[in-house]
């Protein structure tokens, strides 16, 4: 499980060191404080984060604007807006850039967390797309490189590269990393069609697996991480060819 890596970019010390605080009382990862524009972009490469909390006005300039054009059209992450500024030529030239959430200074710790969990699930995309409008409440969405996962009250960050296998559990799914195991409302098949498709591999009716993870083979089983997996036989010469792809 990965934390949630939140970036901060916000030119009052104060009251950046403060949403720092209340985000990691949350239990978000706050990797990093930019003060500026080009501390932001510079962020936005080094960190990798989830979500970006962008004030607008930075020395005088609406400099935020300018990065979240950025973000727009160079990353794939949601952004939120926290600003002071909610006149209308601002907020204007805000709504063009597609934010993910506008917060108006000040704010507190539920508006934030709130803004923030449902930038989250309106920016990721659903597992279960054909679910019925209840369902649709969903407990985990597809990012760039892993799952929004529901883990009581919030979303944790699974990456692909941790999953060691899948395997069904009724209606569910079980999404086993190297320390722990997730379980997830969406059927096998429909995270299947989702993730990876060089990374992961069906090898039994039951288990989808993480060929980055394999350890060994033989004719009925595939090691991971000690476990021994189930191979299926209609799959066991198309894994070996995927395998030797790999090398």
């Amino acid at each position: 499980m990965s934390k949630i890596k939140i970036l901060i970019v916000e030119d009052e010390l104060i009251i950046a060191e403060d949403m720092r605080e209340l985000l990691e009382g949350m239990g978000y990862e706050v990797p990093f404080v930019a003060m500026n524009l080009k501390e932001g972009l510079e962020a936005l490469d080094k960190y990798q984060p989830d979500l970006v909390m962008l004030d607008i006005m930075m020395g005088g300039r609406p400099s935020g604007i300018e990065l979240a054009r950025h973000i727009r059209s160079n990353c794939d992450l949601p952004f939120i807006y926290c600003t002071s500024h909610a006149d209308k030529a601002t907020v204007e030239e805000a709504k063009a850039t597609k934010p993910n959430g506008y917060l108006v200074k000040p704010f507190n710790a539920d508006e934030l967390y709130s803004s923030i969990e449902i930038a989250l699930v309106n920016f990721a995309i659903p597992v279960n797309s054909n679910a019925a409008p209840e369902a649709s409440r969903q407990t985990e969405m597809l990012v760039k490189d892993g799952m929004f996962v529901k883990n009581g009250q919030m979303f944790v960050k699974v990456k692909f590269d941790q999953m060691l296998w899948l395997e069904p559990d009724g209606n569910y799914t079980n999404i086993v990393t190297g320390a722990s195991k997730y379980v997830v409302r969406s059927s096998l098949k429909d995270i299947l069609d989702h993730l990876p498709k060089d990374a992961f591999f069906r090898a039994h009716r039951s288990y989808v697996i993480n060929l980055e993870h394999v350890q060994a083979i033989d004719l009925h089983q595939v090691k991971i991480a000690e476990h021994l997996i189930p191979l299926g036989k209609v799959y066991r010469d198309e894994l070996i060819r995927r395998l030797n792809l790999m090398q």
